[in-house]
């Protein structure tokens, strides 16, 4: 079994544990015996269920919302269940059929009992403090019946979704109290994002019944990636000569393992290896990952509540200049790339971009960061003239032909000029006939270089878009 699988049943344990903190709450009126009364009473349910609905709900006060397992891994081996809660106090017992499914994915469903002997001795050991330590709390009688005879390996009685003729029988109410117990949904999670709601009909009947009752549980869950990088994009801004360390940072999280069951990423730089590094990840506080939470949720198109179960902060750092490193600064223009990111096994591997603007030695005149060609049309071609500035009055330039894209692209220099306090020089584009129809690639560029025993490249953005008539 691998640790996914493994973490789920832990978790859904977890979660069905707390559920139960707001049953006994639920169940404080004496509801009438569908077996008794006349022809003309009103229909009553033979169960008395906690809920019809299972969701995830971080705002609600009820734990059976706030703590509901609504998200898992798209995993066609394994399955996420829904419980739902019930008191039988009838004196007779209850047969539970499977009157329809919503989908295909509903592959499971269960029916245990508890009897109320059992409960009530669970009921006193709470009282004397002789369960075993847990990571979540015990609030009240029902969690602690839930944490000594809850076994997720006895789903109880397991009927074939796809069966009407099969049944289960709760047993009837005794001396001792209601009989307790609940109903289980599994639905397969085969995709990513938002599952539509998923709901079985259950049919529940007493003996003296004329036929069952039907009642819909519903659940809704999330098909969930084993870790998630926030914010995707790192920008780091512009960065000109002398600039000083830039340092920030990215979240490693999860909404499906708890953080006692999420390593650390293991993180690789593409390129750029002198300047850019990535330092040890911190583990998140529950603070920190409830404020994660909160952000995710806020910004979610849909305002979609999202756990963090577990998470990182990941330190990056972006160097201007790196003495001895060859070469010791990055080119001049926009410099991006990406760390590459590992997540627990099995799981696929992601990546973080980050993007900067470099500074220094040229700059484009009329403040322009890119060489915008325009529209033009492609059958005619087009050129187009820039002026190139630097402080460096000793500086000499030459075009990189070999690193210029597309390859059709014809850049030329002039000779320099000398200006008050600086050279200039005129950069001149130019697209062949024919050969640039539709919009350049987004990493069009011309490259040139200084001249010197540290030469240094200059990337400099190409934008346009050749249209045909």
């Amino acid at each position: 079994m691998n640790s996914s699988v493994k973490t789920g049943l832990l978790v859904g344990l977890v979660m069905l544990v707390i559920f139960g903190a707001t049953v006994i709450s639920q169940f404080t009126s004496t509801p009438k015996n569908p077996d008794e009364g006349g022809p003309g009473d009103a229909p009553v349910q033979p169960l008395r269920l906690a809920t019809l609905d299972r969701k995830y709900d971080p705002f609600s006060d009820d734990p059976a919302e706030k703590f509901f397992q609504a998200y898992h891994e798209p995993d066609t081996t394994s399955t996420a269940k829904a419980t739902y809660w019930f008191q039988n106090v009838n004196p007779t017992p209850v047969r539970v059929t499977i009157r329809g499914v919503s989908c295909g994915s509903c592959s499971f469903f269960s029916v245990r009992a508890l009897p109320a002997k059992d409960v009530n001795e669970c009921a006193n050991l709470a009282a004397a403090g002789l369960f075993p330590a847990t990571a979540f709390p015990l609030p009240n009688v029902l969690t602690a019946v839930g944490f000594a005879k809850l076994n997720p390996s006895d789903p109880g009685v397991v009927l074939d979704v796809n069966n009407r003729e099969i049944a289960a029988e709760i047993p009837a109410a005794g001396p001792d109290g209601p009989t307790w117990g609940y109903l289980v949904l599994g639905v397969k999670i085969n995709s990513e994002g938002p599952v539509p709601p998923r709901s079985v009909d259950v049919g529940l009947q007493t003996p003296k019944m004329p036929g069952p009752a039907t009642v819909r549980l519903t659940t809704y869950l999330f098909g969930a990636k084993p870790f998630e990088l926030t914010p995707p994009v790192l920008k780091f801004g512009t960065l000109p000569e002398g600039t000083a360390d830039r340092k920030l940072e990215f979240a490693y999280w999860s909404s499906i393992r708890p953080q006692s069951d999420f390593p650390p990423p293991a993180t690789s730089v593409t390129s750029h290896e002198a300047f850019l590094s990535v330092g040890t990840p911190i583990p998140m506080s529950p603070a920190e990952r409830q404020q994660l939470s909160d952000e995710l949720t806020l910004t979610d198109p849909n305002k979609r509540p999202i756990p963090v179960t577990g998470g990182y902060r990941v330190p990056v750092t972006l160097k201007r200049k790196v003495p001895g490193a060859t070469p010791p600064e990055p080119d001049i223009g926009p410099l991006e790339t990406a760390i590459g990111v590992s997540g627990p096994a099995g799981s696929k591997a992601d990546r973080v971009t980050v993007r900067a603007t470099v500074t220094g030695l040229v700059t484009l005149g009329d403040g322009l960061a890119e060489a915008k060609l325009g529209d033009y049309n492609g059958q005619f071609g087009t050129s187009k003239e820039f002026k190139l500035y630097s402080d460096r009055t000793d500086l000499e330039l030459e075009i990189v032909t070999a690193e210029c894209h597309p390859k059709f692209l014809d850049a030329t220099l002039s000779a320099p000029t000398a200006e008050p306090g600086r050279r200039a020089w005129t950069l001149k584009i130019a697209v062949p006939a024919e050969l640039g129809f539709g919009t350049l690639p987004p990493d069009a560029v011309v490259v040139l270089r200084s001249k010197g025993p540290t030469p240094q490249r200059v990337r400099i953005p190409v934008q346009g878009n050749g249209f045909r008539r």
